[in-house]
């Protein structure tokens, strides 16, 4: 499927895990060039292994300095970033079930 993305630059929050790392490489399969944004100690190791088109950075994505640098380093490569995927998992088995009863002070 063709979804006429070539070229276009998209940042992926939580580009490392499985789903992430899934929509990644369809991305590049469309011909995009894209950011992984993740917090695992995996991030570089797999953009290394997936095209040279990516670029990974490994910082939490709660740190709002860190995005903020991390997306001006994207836009410094790749021109602009034209899409965003959210695509970070978080539990709340910390503070107890169910999750729609966190605050959002709670995420961070």
């Amino acid at each position: 499927m063709d979804l006429e993305l070539k070229n276009q630059s998209v940042a992926v929050f939580g580009g490392a895990g499985t789903i992430g790392q899934a929509v990644v490489k369809r991305f590049i399969e469309e011909g995009c060039q894209v950011l992984i944004f993740d917090a695992h100690s995996s991030t570089d190791e797999i953009s290394k292994s997936m095209h040279e088109n990516v670029l990974s950075i490994r910082s939490n994505v709660i740190d709002y300095k860190a995005v903020k640098m991390g997306l001006k380093d994207a836009a410094n490569r790749f021109g602009r970033i034209d899409h965003v995927v959210f695509s970070v998992g978080a539990g709340s088995g910390k503070f107890g079930f169910p999750f729609w009863n966190l605050e959002p002070s709670d995420w961070s």
